[in-house]
């Protein structure tokens, strides 16, 4: 199976009545079935702040381009077994970048868009349903660097 590497950013994205915005993967596609937070690749000449930005509208409906955006840590590393596009199935190696964005308003005035193609279900979750969620690894790791879980 031919591998690729990617450059991803994601987002832990909190709202003021402290949840966190997550997704549960489709399957084919990566972390299948697990929780995740949204994220994505950065495109050849995109800063990652700009990547970001996109990602997260594509794949959430949510707008962060305009928000402060945390970097909480680079340089980690996954590895998947994914299905591109054209249908090809590959070992993804993507070198992950994770910052934190803060909204100064409560979930329920930040509404989502569930992007069908990445996610069967996302949401707003606070502290104690996390717990209850079967989260990626990375994403676990990274909610636990921010003391949210």
């Amino acid at each position: 199976m031919r591998k690729v590497k990617r450059e991803i950013v994601g987002a832990i994205i909190l709202s003021l009545d402290n949840k966190v915005l997550l997704g549960k993967r489709k399957k084919n596609i990566g972390f299948d079935d697990l929780w995740v937070i949204p994220a994505g690749g950065v495109e050849e000449g995109e800063t990652q702040d700009t990547a970001l930005s996109r990602e997260i509208l594509e794949e959430t409906g949510v707008d962060i381009s305009k928000l402060e955006k945390e970097f909480v840590v680079g340089g980690r590393k996954a590895i998947v077994e994914k299905v591109l596009k054209s249908g090809e199935k590959v070992i993804c190696e993507m070198n992950l970048s994770d910052y934190k964005v803060v909204f100064q308003k409560n979930s329920t005035d930040i509404p989502v868009k569930l992007d069908e193609t990445e996610f069967a279900e996302i949401g707003w979750y606070s502290r104690e349903q996390t717990k209850e969620l079967n989260l990626a690894e990375p994403t676990r790791e990274l909610l636990n660097k921010i003391n949210f879980i």
